[in-house]
């Protein structure tokens, strides 16, 4: 079986150089190919996970994915080339970009207080249109492929440092020609970012893309998403029964022509919208000329430069030193020195004496290590030093423990640490609970968060049956689940395929949680539209990360 995310092991005739992400039925990689006289080329590899691979029906979808993706070759289309087996696994090669996606750009202005300048959020809606006009109106022998991307979604639009606009993940595209299909009435993509007749289990067309590139359109240039609401049942039932508050309610002096493209595309009735990318398109083209705006890469590339500074100039730095962008991404990618201190001793020293540094009470003790593996830090001690990493505001921010500490559970067994002292059983009502409380309390400053969440999860049950603390008292217990889950811009993926974890005697709160896990929603995103209160959420994924069924 292909290791989990070994720098230097090799997937048909690529290098894989770090995994990206996890989803449910695929990983991603960064990945490089070598060629003659030193060429090389860096890419990103998707590849089936190996316990669907027995699966025909999933197997049958990854490779109509890969073919579909294949046919598309347009500028502002993350290129598809390749497509290849290793051992008893399929995988597919696509170009590399090397930039952000839109999300990261919206919260990089969030962040900073500022709006997405309007040219920029014009260029980037131009190329997202540009590529779906191409894809909606292609045609095979048979005639017209009836190509719907279905999770149109600033997540899946890349804008490269240079000012490229490309689109992908056509993973859950529907064509006509398609060898396997989804079912109408399954909900796949984003829940903000779907249309009406998609939230009701519709037969879809290329119109419904067109709606969820309104709302990424007023979202970029208005500063928030036209539907929202508490939850995701309420955001369901505003696209589908609501009308979007016109933008220039929300941000005045919004130009009055490109609001009419914008509701437009909005328009609850597929009918009422525009009826293809090419009429949207001249629209925009029509008001570009009117605003005096070019959506040119050269403006969106110095928009980029400017708002990603210190990633640039990290890049720069590593060319003066020689190194190649390959290597670069590597060391700057997803926790890269928690990955070699896993292995390499001296990494693992260089991390634990930063982590004593800035945490002194760390938890230090070493677990045994495993044959042919270097020492690695026990789970308490990994949070810790991972945490006091975090306060530099590094690329390590957030990251829980390593992947190996996260193993999925036996039905059987439960992972969870047990209380590090056992509570006096003839305690009842409030002192039971500040007991427990105390030593959640401790436990956190200890570094021991994994003890810290058993004892809050116990205090807070205890509360649940017993209604025995002010609110006040509970509030208190929200730090130690917060310090658990670390950065929420990370973006969890399951341990195991979805059915087998849904088989396991859990709470329907976590289940349901476990179901909009993709690989690539952050668990901010998560907690904002999973429709249950906030600490209570968090709570539930403090419980599955120690039960190993996230990583």
């Amino acid at each position: 079986m292909f290791p989990q995310d070994a720098v230097g092991d090799r997937l048909g005739r690529y290098e894989v150089l770090t995994k990206l992400a996890t989803g449910g039925m695929a990983e991603i990689y960064l990945g490089r190919m070598h060629g003659a006289a030193g060429f090389e080329k860096l890419c990103v590899l998707k590849r089936i996970l190996p316990s669907v691979a027995a699966d025909k029906k999933l197997v049958a979808m990854f490779l109509d994915e890969a073919r579909l993706s294949a046919t598309l070759h347009h500028t502002n289309i993350a290129e598809v080339f390749d497509l290849g087996t290793d051992g008893d696994t399929y995988f597919y090669a696509m170009e590399y970009i090397h930039g952000q996606d839109a999300r990261a750009i919206r919260l990089k202005c969030a962040e900073a207080k500022a709006p997405i300048p309007l040219d920029v959020s014009l260029a980037i809606i131009h190329g997202v249109a540009s590529a779906l006009d191409y894809a909606h109106t292609r045609s095979g022998p048979d005639g017209p492929l009836g190509i719907v991307h279905r999770d149109v979604s600033p997540g899946n639009v890349l804008v490269s440092y240079d000012g490229a606009v490309k689109l992908c993940d056509f993973g859950i595209a529907r064509a006509t020609t398609r060898a396997s299909d989804t079912k109408t009435g399954t909900l796949k993509g984003k829940i903000p970012y779907m249309s009406p007749e998609q939230l009701q289990g519709q037969r879809l067309d290329h119109r419904s893309d067109l709606f969820a590139l309104g709302i990424m359109l007023y979202e970029l240039t208005v500063g928030c998403r036209p539907f929202r609401g508490p939850t995701e049942f309420a955001i369901m039932e505003r696209i589908v029964n609501h009308a979007p508050k016109p933008p220039s309610l929300v941000v005045p002096g919004y130009p009055g022509e490109l609001e009419r493209i914008v509701l437009k595309l909005l328009a609850n009735q597929p009918e009422h919208r525009y009826q293809h990318a090419g009429e949207l398109i001249s629209d925009l083209d029509a008001d570009l000329e009117r605003l005096a705006i070019s959506p040119s890469p050269l403006l969106l590339g110095k928009y980029m430069r400017a708002l990603f500074p210190d990633e640039l100039a990290a890049w720069e730095r590593a060319m003066r030193r020689g190194t190649t962008l390959a290597q670069h991404l590597t060391d700057t990618g997803p926790f890269p020195i928690v990955r070699r201190a896993q292995t390499d001793p001296a990494a693992y020293e260089t991390v634990m004496m930063r982590a004593e540094a800035r945490a002194p009470r760390a938890e230090t003790e070493l677990d045994p290590a495993p044959a042919g593996r270097g020492e690695r830090m026990s789970d308490a001690a990994a949070a810790a030093a991972l945490a006091a990493f975090g306060s530099e505001g590094g690329t390590l921010q957030g990251i829980t423990p390593f992947p190996e500490l996260r193993k999925p559970a036996e039905p059987t067994a439960d992972p969870r640490p047990a209380l590090a002292d056992e509570i006096d059983p003839t305690l009842g009502g409030l002192a039971r609970f500040e007991a427990l409380a105390a030593q959640a309390r401790t436990a956190h400053v200890a570094g021991d968060l994994g003890g810290a969440v058993v004892a809050a999860e116990a205090a807070l049950t205890l509360d649940d049956e017993e209604r025995v603390a002010p609110m006040s008292a509970r509030l208190d217990l929200a730090p130690v689940f917060t310090a658990y889950l670390g950065d929420l811009s990370r973006q969890p993926a399951l341990a195991r395929p979805l059915e087998d974890i849904t088989s396991l005697p859990i709470a329907p709160e976590s289940a349901f949680l476990l179901s909009r896990i993709d690989g690539m929603m952050s668990l901010e995103d998560l907690l904002d539209i999973c429709g249950m209160p906030r600490e209570s959420a968090m709570r539930q994924l403090c419980q599955l990360y120690l039960l190993g069924l996230l990583v």
